[in-house]
């Protein structure tokens, strides 16, 4: 009844039935529900384990005609790797959706293969949770091959899997080629010295990935420093980069609109500054190619003389000139 009273839904946007004891039924009735209504963002369904396959592949079904869902979580809802692939058959037709979750569901190498396949055509997903699903190296090689081709998706979370150095290998390689990627967890997987280091020289050279989760045996304490300094140092670039980006737009908008509120450009300069501050305080100048950070100065400075110039009012100009 709770599932039909939703089909007209127009205002409600998230709803979260995790641990409701819903079986395949009602996973088929939440299903007839997602084809019909056009409100809803967000839906949660975690840790119904009867669910199962079928209800996992009704919920798929639904996925292939609803764009108005944009986080979609069935963690611990048993639906296994056929249900992964109906999920992966969803995803290839799907564009709304930017955020799943598909935790602790034993979807297994076929399953994640089939889901890292669809990624590679599919271009909203940003967020994708893969934790605690028996992922072997097998299915390591799937997701490496989404991470080399993806341009959409930037965190992938692998913790509680089955990955081991050879995995870890392959998927610091394919990491190298990602530009778009900014935080990935290999955290709970077996991987040892020879994997951790691939990570940890992959990271020295990633300036767009800036949030690495690893499990750190008492040997790979160097490593594990390595990465925590290669990856605040790619925070700090990050961040700035993002506020250029952001001062760009604000200050197109407000050379349009004489109202414009200016103080979220000044807000975001000073905190761009003090990004850039960082990296060298912190002592993280050393580890970004000087000609790098120069950019980043240099572009810096220019928003601020953009800003200044904005501020200057064109008749106080002219009145001092005709003096």
């Amino acid at each position: 009844h709770f599932a039909e009273a939703l089909e007209n839904n127009s205002s409600l946007r998230s709803i979260a039935l995790n641990e409701s004891n819903i079986d395949t039924i009602g996973a088929q009735a939440i299903a007839a529900m997602l084809e019909k209504n056009i409100a809803l963002t967000s839906i949660n369904v975690d840790w119904n384990p009867a669910i199962g396959y079928e209800g996992g592949k009704a919920i798929a079904k639904a996925l292939e005609t609803n764009f108005t869902l944009n986080s979609v979580s069935l963690n611990g809802a048993a639906i296994g790797y056929e249900g992964a692939i109906a999920i992966a058959n969803a995803l290839i037709k799907n564009r709304s959706l930017t955020h799943i979750s598909l935790r602790h569901n034993d979807i297994g190498d076929k399953g994640v293969t089939a889901i890292a396949e669809a990624l590679i055509t599919n271009k909203s997903i940003t967020s994708l949770m893969l934790n605690d699903n028996h992922i072997s190296d097998e299915g390591a090689k799937a997701i490496a091959r989404l991470i080399e081709h993806s341009t959409s998706l930037e965190g992938i979370y692998l913790n509680d899997n089955q990955i081991s150095d050879e995995g870890a290998k392959i998927i610091a390689e394919a990491l190298i080629k990602n530009t778009s990627i900014k935080s990935i967890d290999l955290s709970g997987n077996p991987i040892q010295a020879e994997g951790l280091t691939a990570i940890a020289n992959m990271v020295e050279t990633k300036l767009s990935l800036y949030s690495v989760t690893m499990n750190w045996h008492p040997a790979g304490a160097q490593l594990r420093n390595e990465v925590s300094m290669h990856s605040r140092r790619n925070y700090l670039y990050h961040n700035a980069s993002e506020l250029l980006d952001t001062l760009d737009t604000a200050l197109a908008w407000s050379a349009r609109n004489p109202d414009f509120d200016t103080d979220k450009i000044e807000t975001d300069l000073k905190s761009c500054a003090e990004s850039i501050e960082s990296i060298r305080t912190e002592g993280y100048a050393s580890l970004l190619p000087a000609e790098t950070l120069a950019e980043l100065e240099n572009e810096w400075l220019l928003r601020v003389l953009q800003f200044l110039l904005s501020s200057i009012d064109p008749l106080t100009i002219n009145h001092q000139d005709e003096n």
